[in-house]
């Protein structure tokens, strides 16, 4: 039997992937499985007609898009730094040539013809439903945070799905308070477990300035804006606290993690404005984003701290 196919990833690491491997094998069924072939399907081989609905599983976890050979009649994903990941090669007996005849994304599974007749959206949600895999819904606009967030919690195998959601921020110089007000309106419009982010900053010379309002601040102000208001000023220290919130119908719960660097003498790197001037551990923040990183290690992240929590609670 032919052997799952993965290219290596920034973006999901090897012990992730054996992780939903087996949460997968565990998951599929039957009754998840392409109903034109249900009666080929096995339990010695349970990858069997699971590739459409498994391929929106990760693409819904990781991003990206789902590549589709028309002569295997076959899909798998490619992720968004370009690696591709076939969770269900697996099930074919014998070597075959893949190739790319299109790309598609998760309505074009979900919903064309032969998606609509196949049953894909109903055999997803009974996949996952069925998966032994713990996954946290992320509300935000952001697509750095989500990249921070997968990295911080694939670390104790939780899975991020991504949603984006319509949702007014109060404006308020306590950080808790805008990000629980935030995770109340959003399980509103859900009713799941789920989490959202703030941040909050901290210029100690310029007695806390911006505070909870950077988001707006940063839209406004340029690196060169910040450097002027800190002339003179001898002391440079700056902070931000990063918060999460997580909300589900029994509680709401707070993980935060400040972390302290100084403001440069000129900017440096790609990033937003105050993320050019922001230096942390001797690298700004821009600098990292000009180099493909994040702002630190998965492992400094608040997620690591949310994702051990969640992994030992979340039933």
């Amino acid at each position: 039997m032919i052997i799952n196919y993965h290219q290596d990833s920034k973006i999901i690491s090897k012990k992730m992937i054996s992780s939903i491997e087996e949460a997968l094998e565990s998951a599929w069924s039957r009754e998840s499985t392409d109903p034109k072939e249900a009666d080929n399907w096995s339990e010695n081989n349970k990858a069997y007609g699971q590739c459409a609905v498994t391929s929106v599983l990760i693409n819904d976890l990781f991003g990206g898009r789902m590549i589709y050979d028309k002569a295997n009649f076959h899909i798998w994903n490619e992720l968004p730094d370009g690696t591709q990941h076939d969770f269900t090669r697996s099930q074919f007996t014998n070597e075959k040539v893949f190739s790319v005849y299109k790309y598609k994304n998760r309505e074009d599974i979900l919903y064309d013809e032969s998606g609509r007749k196949t049953h894909i959206e109903d055999r997803y949600f009974k996949l996952k439903d069925d998966l032994p895999l713990k996954i946290i819904i992320f509300v935000t606009g952001n697509e750095r945070k989500l990249g921070e967030a997968r990295l911080g919690c694939q670390i104790f195998d939780v899975g991020v799905e991504w949603t984006k959601l319509d949702i007014s921020e109060i404006q308020s110089q306590i950080p808790n308070e805008i990000s629980g007000k935030k995770a109340e309106a959003a399980f509103e419009q859900i009713d799941k477990p789920l989490v959202v982010t703030d941040t909050y900053w901290n210029i100690a010379s310029l007695k806390g300035f911006p505070g909870g309002y950077m988001k707006d601040v940063s839209a406004w102000f340029t690196s060169e804006d910040f450097l002027n208001l800190m002339k003179g000023k001898k002391d440079r220290r700056v902070s931000f606290t990063e918060s999460i919130t997580y909300k589900d119908k029994k509680q709401l719960k707070v993980f935060s993690k400040e972390y302290q660097g100084l403001i440069t003498e000129s900017p440096r790197g790609t990033g937003n404005s105050i993320e050019n001037v922001a230096e942390f551990e001797g690298v700004t923040l821009g600098e990292r984003r000009q180099q493909g990183g994040y702002s630190h290690e998965p492992e400094e992240y608040i997620w690591y701290n949310f994702a051990n929590w969640f992994g030992q609670n979340r039933n």
